[in-house]
């Protein structure tokens, strides 16, 4: 068995889509090559080669209602890849709440005009000289320390979200389709091999400085101090610089109302919601048990696993944000959500069993 992930250690718009003009768009190629062989993104080689027509079709069918706006989408899929995915998946997810975007701006990425007008910007965190990136040939074998591995995903996911930010006050804040409406960042990591295997942590740990110790966690059980939750107020850079973490616990990042985050957004969820009916791919997920106090881990073949499109998402609502982002819009039993309640003066976890919290996907190879 081949798996391009491990398990081992995780306990761890009508309007399907509002276009904005009469004619409907014509169905993007993504698979045609528009570059020369030497420009195409190592993870858009990975996935078109593999041959699976299904999983490519899944991605196909993500695109429809979105509008290149600029003509540069297919070629930018081929050639920087995984923001562009993360685009792609994003719109999805926006049509299967029956969200309407008006695809007339440019910027942000969506700028939703009902249920309620809010904007999304969307991002990636990537990978730096010295690490490869989600899609780089690795070894099958877990991350050596899980803290550090932790850690430097968290030092990239803030990276990323200080560069959004930063274009937000810079550019996008003076625009008329962005003014007085929430901002909500959607960011996912494509920092490393394996990135998704950190989960929720980062996101948690960026947002709210709540951190829990799986090496402790590992290696003296679940009654150790340490591996339970903690409230941690910096991260580390590899050249010893500190990193402020808990943004959401104060008013420095106000003009960010909320974060949506998806760390199964990845490859993996094209092929799980793929139709193949000969798939040799067997799928490892995790997911909430007893209200969120337990975990269920299980393993079974793509012929007994079933995954939706929206399963894997967190919403962490920004509780001091300017402008709040209603958490009806995407309120759903698949959906994680976390936000202030001003009326009952407390927080909120919309959680419900059956969340899904981390998913891996093997191959299995038959010798002869």
């Amino acid at each position: 068995m081949v798996s391009d992930s491990a398990h081992s250690f995780t306990y761890k718009c009508a309007c399907v889509i509002l276009i904005c003009w009469n004619t409907e768009p014509r169905t993007m190629d993504f698979f045609t090559p528009v570059v020369a062989p030497f420009k195409l993104n190592p993870g858009f080689v990975k996935i078109s080669c593999t041959r699976n027509r299904y999983a490519l079709d899944v991605i196909q069918d993500w695109a429809r209602g979105i509008q290149d706006r600029d003509g540069k989408f297919v070629k930018e899929f081929q050639t920087s890849f995984q923001p562009s995915f993360r685009e792609l998946y994003l719109c999805s997810t926006l049509n299967n709440f029956n969200i309407c975007i008006d695809f007339q701006h440019s910027r942000p990425d969506f700028v939703v005009t009902d249920p309620e007008a809010f904007t999304i910007e969307a991002t990636v965190a990537l990978n730096d000289s010295r690490t490869g990136s989600s899609h780089s040939p690795s070894s099958s074998e877990n991350p050596e320390e899980l803290n550090l591995f932790n850690e430097e995903a968290i030092v990239k996911l803030g990276n990323s979200f200080s560069a959004k930010r930063a274009k937000f006050r810079r550019s996008y804040s003076s625009l008329p389709q962005v003014t007085r409406k929430a901002f909500v960042h959607a960011i996912e990591p494509f920092d490393r091999p394996f990135a998704h295997l950190a989960a929720q942590r980062t996101v948690e740990s960026l947002l709210f400085g709540y951190y829990v110790d799986e090496e402790a966690y590992l290696k003296e059980g679940e009654l150790s101090e340490r591996s339970r939750g903690h409230k941690i107020k910096q991260v580390v850079k590899h050249n010893g610089a500190p990193v402020d973490v808990g943004l959401f616990n104060g008013h420095s990042v106000k003009e960010i109302s909320a974060v949506i985050f998806n760390s199964t957004a990845t490859w993996g969820k094209a092929l799980a919601l793929s139709k193949d009916p000969q798939s040799n791919y067997v799928f490892t997920a995790v997911s909430l048990k007893n209200g969120g106090v337990l975990a269920d881990m299980y393993t079974m073949p793509k012929s007994s696993y079933t995954e939706h499109l929206i399963d894997g998402i967190r919403i962490n609502h920004n509780p001091y944000a300017t402008h709040s982002l209603a958490a009806d819009i995407f309120r759903n039993r698949r959906v994680y959500q976390f936000f202030w309640d001003d009326s009952a003066q407390n927080w909120v976890y919309k959680q419900h069993d059956g969340q899904l919290l981390f998913r891996s996907v093997s191959t299995v190879i038959e010798k002869c």
